[in-house]
């Protein structure tokens, strides 16, 4: 079970770079007295608790990162089983253009499915930081944890940044007809700092200048709220971009804390899909293997010369660095092969992200179009680490009917997990094995006479990519037998066929 948050924080000025780091380094080390002048690069300042961190530079001083990961048990008071977060800093910079990333995971350090109550992704304290202290932009506009007030004169601007070339979402929250702000923008824009841009519209000719120029049909209904995606065109569909009434946003006892959490959820869940992976923190590792590399050719032909002086201990010491060099040879050429399959695997995870965010926010604001097994897959989608699903595999879902889909949900975590453990290197034996370990009945394949003749049922084509599948779970479920056909992407479990059985040697109908 892992829950995962994500953020970037792109920075207009280089030189927050230094100060990005200063600021990682002080919030870290504030929770063990502060952080220590000689801190080693793997430094654990409390037992159980560990900090790995690095800098990385070319040798121009063009391009550079900095890498801290900090882990630790999660201690909450009456939490029945051990938790572990896990906070990833990166500051990456290269020229004039630089960004932080931050993420941080909660995960389970047993293999006990027990639920985790009052625990949900949110943001650390640490982004909160980095916003105030920082000058963070989102399309030329700067990122603050405060929601912006907005008056008639800023209909134009307003209409102009919805339209321009940004990342993150908008979040608009008009007044009542009194011009009284109901719903709890501080709390909205303090949830969401770093991952939305929060205006409020209180006054009524604020809301009528904003909607002479979006058009009326795009604007909340007084004392509501409305998300604008990233990408946002007047003649987008309306359920795209989610809204939320007045009746929603607050009743009498003030602002409804839901509104709150289904936002930061929506936001959040999306921003997991980012592509995690940075080219240059990768190309950065690569140059300094290949520096350590240089450097010990250069003492091995030092070792050559003095071959004269002591030829038996020249030779053992020749021995153990050419053995050392082969293998910083091997792991250069592996972080070459790791880039590359990185490279193809984000192309397709920014394309399958882009489609799945349109699809699932279609059927998420439209509830005759969102089937319960539809919104299981999209809590399974924002929780999952290893986990990737296939279109087919959601219009599977979508046309199906299922009496438990709650188990399917349980069990695709319970999958993810061991993707996850696979993909970390920490399984310690087979895939079909740990799965069988957690109560699933996994079967790893089918036979090569259903793949032959069936071979049609088994393809999927979807992105320019090929997938063949084959490894699957059952389900028993009171409407019917359930199964989820998957393959393996590299360090990725995709899932291509949720349904019914496909055809085989002993069932040729399916």
């Amino acid at each position: 079970m892992r829950i995962t948050y994500e953020c970037r924080l792109r920075l207009a000025d280089p030189d927050d770079r230094v100060r990005a780091r200063a600021i990682t380094k002080h919030r870290v080390g504030g929770h063990y007295g502060g952080w220590p002048e000689h801190a080693p690069e793997h430094w654990q300042p409390v037992p159980g608790a560990r900090v790995r961190w690095r800098q990385l530079s070319d040798p121009h001083g063009t391009e550079e990162a900095f890498e801290l990961v900090w882990g630790r048990p999660e201690r909450s008071e009456g939490r029945d089983r051990p938790l572990w977060r896990t906070t990833s800093v990166r500051v990456i910079g290269s020229g004039p253009h630089s960004e932080v990333q931050v993420t941080e995971t909660l995960e389970a350090t047993d293999g006990r499915l027990l639920p985790v109550t009052g625990t949900r992704a949110r943001r650390p304290d640490l982004v909160a930081d980095l916003v105030a202290h920082l000058r963070c932009v989102d399309g030329n506009r700067r990122l603050t944890g405060r929601p912006v007030e907005l008056d008639a004169e800023a209909a134009d601007e307003i209409e102009a940044f919805l339209l321009a070339d940004r990342c993150l979402p908008v979040l608009l929250v008009t007044g009542d007809a009194a011009g009284a702000v109901r719903a709890d923008a501080e709390r909205f824009a303090d949830e969401l700092v770093g991952l939305a841009h929060t205006f409020v519209a209180a006054a009524p000719e604020t809301q009528d200048a904003l909607g002479t120029r979006l058009g009326p049909e795009w604007m909340p209904d007084p004392g509501g709220l409305r998300l604008f995606w990233p990408g946002w065109r007047s003649r987008d569909p309306l359920e795209r971009h989610p809204q939320w009434r007045a009746d929603d946003c607050a009743g009498p006892d003030g602002p409804r804390p839901r509104v709150a959490e289904g936002l930061t959820h929506l936001v959040v869940g999306a921003a997991t899909l980012w592509t995690d992976a940075h080219p240059l923190l990768a190309r950065l590792s690569r140059s300094a293997a290949a520096a350590e590399t240089r450097s010990r050719r250069q003492a091995l032909d030092d070792l050559r010369r003095a071959m004269e002086e002591n030829q038996a201990v020249a030779d053992e010491l020749i021995g153990e660095y050419q053995r050392e060099l082969s293998l910083a040879d091997q792991r250069i050429y592996e972080l070459e092969q790791a880039l590359e399959a990185e490279r193809e695997r984000a192309g397709r995870a920014e394309a399958s992200r882009a489609e799945a965010e349109q699809r699932l926010v279609a059927m998420l604001a439209d509830p005759d179009r969102a089937p319960a097994l539809v919104g299981v897959l999209n809590e399974v989608a924002a929780r999952a680490r290893a986990l990737r699903f296939l279109q087919r595999a959601l219009d599977g879902a979508a046309a199906m009917s299922m009496a438990n889909p709650e188990r399917l949900r349980d069990a695709l975590l319970l999958v993810d997990e061991v993707a996850t453990a696979r993909a970390d290197g920490r399984l310690q034996t087979s895939f079909a094995e740990a799965c069988r370990r957690r109560g699933l009945d996994w079967a790893g394949g089918v036979s090569d006479t259903a793949q032959q003749k069936y071979a049609e049922s088994y393809t999927v084509a979807e992105n320019g990519h090929t997938y063949r599948l084959g490894p699957h779970l059952r389900l028993g479920d009171p409407d019917g037998p359930v199964r989820v056909y998957c393959t393996f992407d590299g360090p990725v479990v995709v899932v291509g066929h949720i349904g019914r059985h496909l055809p085989d040697k002993s069932s040729p109908h399916g």
